[in-house]
């Protein structure tokens, strides 16, 4: 198998791995438009992707009779479809409260034109694909107009809201929206290019080199507009599920200590729940009689009076509290432990188990478990 063949066919599956975290991502949360967007943009670019195959190409080509161009043209509403649902995830992260109204009509003229365009340009002319150096006939040119100008508005829409907006986000989701931009950029470069391509040769003076094929000019555009743009699309979950298995490793110390069995679980989110949920159920639970009050304050007072910052002195003293349990405290009024939000928990917790670490090997904290060990 020809490299070409394998480097697409792993780009295939990236792209599908990445499109059905993305609809569980929406189906966890059906109100989430950028989870709902990612999930559309990368289903359209798995077809558009997966019709680049002769392997594929070709048999569905067949199974539909051979229609002239019909994977074609599906690739290339496909492509549309991209370009709005990327335009979609931008605007539901910089600009949420945007109604999508408007921009759904433009898509829907859009599909409508290119079809009746491809009617009269490539179906007419009985087409299998666009010729490599384009077609004089005036149908084809206006299907290549009808698709690509929308590409064009989309894109444009695109960098600008990115361009406008991105300074205001920050870390992953910066970056994730610069690669978008860039992604956005290289596709209207190509747009443009191909709409000069397409209206040079029906003028009758046509290029020296082909517009598109493996030895077409787009390439130089589509697959650095293409890998940036996916890029983009996959980063914040990427980055999200790294996050997770982070956190989840973070947690060991205090899972060990605290005897909770790693349950496992299919996914990353499932695997750090499990682990957050067995940890609280032990500190409720079989540790809470021995957990005492007293030694959770005077904990919080010798990490403040050491110098550390309030968050991580409350992170400590719950671990010195978790730790004194553990080493057979009598127990007494149970402390009033932080109580994070929801979505804050496993962060929490995994600063409590990095203290819990560092409160058995570090000189400082041992000074201080000597002080709490039990008689």
């Amino acid at each position: 198998m020809a490299p070409a063949v394998v480097a697409h066919l792993v780009l295939c599956a990236v792209i599908a791995v990445g499109a059905v975290n993305r609809l569980f991502a929406w189906r966890r949360n059906p109100s989430d438009r950028a989870a709902r967007a990612v999930f559309f943009a990368l289903a359209c670019f798995e077809v558009s992707t997966l019709l680049g195959l002769a392997a594929v190409y070709w048999p569905i080509y067949r199974a539909f009779g051979e229609v002239p161009g019909f994977p074609q043209v599906i690739q290339h509403l496909t492509g549309m479809g991209a370009a709005y649902f990327s335009l979609a995830f931008v605007l539901a992260v910089v600009s949420p409260e945007v109604a999508l109204t408007s921009r759904i009509r433009l898509l829907g003229g859009a599909v409508v034109l290119t079809l009746v365009c491809y009617l009269l340009g490539p179906f007419r002319l009985g087409l299998v694909s666009l010729p490599e150096r384009g077609s004089p006939d005036s149908g084809v040119f206006a299907y290549v107009l009808a698709w690509q100008l929308y590409c064009v508005v989309a894109t444009v829409d695109t960098v600008r809201h990115v361009w406008t907006h991105k300074s205001r986000e920050r870390g992953v989701m910066r970056a994730s929206l610069t690669l978008l931009g860039i992604g956005s950029a290289l596709t209207l470069a190509h747009s443009v290019h191909k709409i000069g391509y397409a209206a040079a040769v029906w003028l009758g003076t046509p290029p020296p080199w082909p517009e598109h094929g493996l030895a077409g000019i787009q390439i130089f555009l589509v697959v650095p507009a293409g890998v940036c743009t996916l890029a983009g699309l996959l980063l914040p979950s990427a980055a999200a599920g790294a996050r997770r298995r982070r956190l989840h490793r973070q947690l060991a110390p205090l899972a060990t200590a605290l005897d909770v069995p790693d349950r496992g679980g299919f996914g990353s989110r499932t695997r750090l729940l499990n682990r957050v949920i067995g940890i609280r159920d032990a500190m409720l639970g079989p540790v809470r009689p021995r957990l005492d009050a007293a030694v959770h304050d005077a904990a919080l007072a010798h990490f403040l009076g050491v110098g550390l910052a309030e968050p991580d002195a409350r992170a400590y003293a719950e671990a010195a509290s978790v730790d004194a349990a553990l080493r057979g405290g009598r127990g007494g009024e149970p402390p009033s432990f932080f109580a994070p939000s929801p979505e804050d928990e496993a962060d929490w917790l995994a600063r409590v188990s990095a203290a819990y670490a560092d409160l058995q090997t570090s000189s400082g904290s041992m000074e201080w478990r000597r002080r709490t060990t039990a008689p």
